[in-house]
């Protein structure tokens, strides 16, 4: 199993971003870099469950991002799990299969 954690403050690198935009010194672009390379390795590993966690600026919570919106996720429980199964970044799980 792999556990890959990037411990940084985000004002000092966004691992969510391209290279370019995520990194603005040469020790931060080293830490992208050994980060998204131990993702890389996981995948290669075979079925894996990626979860990003890390605070908002915009509010003192931690979330945690599907790829669903604001209206998905008020939709009644079986619209949402049909939505969730194409639209999510769950759906690998979802339906029992790897997320292109």
């Amino acid at each position: 199993p792999y556990l890959v954690i990037l411990r940084l403050d985000r004002s000092r690198l966004d691992a969510n971003r391209e290279l370019a935009a995520a990194a603005e010194s040469p020790g931060a672009e080293a830490a992208w870099r050994a980060y998204h390379g131990a993702i890389a390795d996981a995948i290669d590993a075979g079925a894996m469950l990626l979860v990003d966690v890390h605070g908002q600026s915009h509010r003192d919570a931690v979330e945690l991002g599907y790829a669903l919106d604001k209206a998905t996720l008020a939709m009644d429980a079986d619209a949402l799990g049909a939505t969730a199964a194409e639209t999510s970044t769950l759906r690998a799980m979802l339906v029992g299969r790897r997320a292109s």
